[in-house]
């Protein structure tokens, strides 16, 4: 499909685009965010959402009857800890690939590091369950790059 725009030709998906295409931000709040894309949607597809949304909270209730209120919902913590205090729980880790680590660290991007999941193992001290070699990879970078002591190095 192409339209005619100030008599230059662009395809749909550019005029879809363009609006990717700018300086300025638009930051939104989630209930914005739901309230713009449900405004959009006709009539049918509304009703839709509504009769979805309804089931789905009645499934979750269902499914999780202990959750009562958002103090009950059991979600995972983020934790500011140092480097030195995760450690690798090699039972459930699979063996270390270090040519991987250096491929990591090779095509470093910082948008792209997962967090380690960690469960707390005694007092100060936390196991990586799934991500050592993400921790290997930063390990490497703060200590051998930036030459840092990993009892200093945080991860926020």
């Amino acid at each position: 499909m192409q339209l005619m725009i100030n008599n230059t030709q662009k395809s749909y998906a550019d005029v879809k685009n363009e609006r990717f295409s700018t300086n300025a931000d638009y930051v939104i709040t989630a209930q914005k965010r739901w309230e713009e894309t449900y405004d959009a949607l006709p009539q049918y597809q509304k009703d839709r959402v509504d009769y979805m949304l309804e089931q789905a909270k009645s499934e979750f209730r269902r499914r999780n009857p202990n959750f009562t209120s958002w103090d009950t919902l059991p979600l995972a913590e983020a934790k500011s800890l140092t480097m030195n205090q995760i450690n690798i729980d090699a039972t459930m880790q699979r063996q270390l690939d270090i040519f991987w680590v250096l491929t990591l660290l090779t095509q470093f991007t910082a948008t792209k590091v997962v967090p380690i999941q960690v469960y707390k193992y005694k007092e100060g001290q936390y196991l990586a369950w799934d991500g050592q070699h993400t921790l290997m990879l930063l390990w490497l970078i703060a200590t051998q790059l930036f030459e840092q002591d990993p009892d200093t190095v945080k991860f926020l």
